[in-house]
């Protein structure tokens, strides 16, 4: 492959990935659930957000900083709502087994 080609394929990738980011701050603008709609980019919503808080620093745009830092933040609570609501049911889920195995009559 010569200089010119890798260039070209960086250059489509960057502005691919640069186009899904704009997406994705569009599609989340206003919204309440902004973690589905993050799901639909990457299932590892800490890398997500702290791909964003390394991105924040090189804006210059206030708008976009203000945006960036609210969507973190809403993502942040909603991945911490997510993780304590599974710890939560396998939590449950054992102590129903527990339960179960100590009505049993020993044999």
């Amino acid at each position: 492959m010569s200089g010119s080609e890798t260039c070209y394929l960086l250059e489509l990738f960057v502005t691919s990935f640069c186009r899904m980011g704009i997406d994705f701050l569009e599609n989340t603008h206003g919204k309440s659930d902004a973690i589905t709609e993050a799901r639909r980019y990457t299932d590892n919503i800490d890398d997500l957000i702290k791909m964003m808080y390394d991105i924040y620093p090189h804006l210059t745009d206030r708008a976009l900083k203000s945006r960036i830092t609210r969507l973190n933040k809403k993502l942040k609570e909603q991945s911490e709502t997510e993780n304590s609501d599974d710890n939560e049911s396998v939590y449950s889920n054992q102590s129903e087994s527990q339960k179960g195995n100590s009505s049993q009559k020993p044999k």
